[in-house]
């Protein structure tokens, strides 16, 4: 009976540790401070969970799948920054990392969880 109600526990445990790397992977458990200017949020590889326009700008910006601002390009896009305020909710995997381009006015905050 006792080892019954162990392995009832050990099961609950796993599907509660589970739940929680899925949440986080989906959701992100960490938000970039907001971007006025370049900047690389997270070096390695992760998930780009959500993306939020604080201040719309005059220009569209762009986030990279890369660990640094140098030698970013079309190959390294992962989204242009819409001009408007507002949530976009994305799930794009990165493997070097998470640079954000405001365009010109623009305040950008990204959710994001580390692999």
């Amino acid at each position: 009976m006792l080892t019954a109600q162990k392995n009832g526990v050990v099961a609950t445990n796993g599907l509660n540790q589970t739940w929680g790397d899925l949440t986080r992977k989906q959701h992100g458990s960490n938000t970039s401070s907001c971007l006025v200017a370049p900047g690389v949020v997270y070096t390695g590889a992760g998930t780009l969970c959500s993306v939020s326009i604080v201040v719309s700008g005059d220009e569209i910006g762009f986030i990279h799948d890369a660990a640094s601002t140098d030698k970013l390009d079309d190959t390294t896009r992962l989204m242009a920054l819409p001009k408007q305020e507002g949530v976009t909710i994305v799930s794009f995997a990165v493997t070097s990392g998470i640079t954000v381009i405001p365009g010109k006015g623009q305040a950008v905050t990204v959710t994001y969880s580390g692999n």
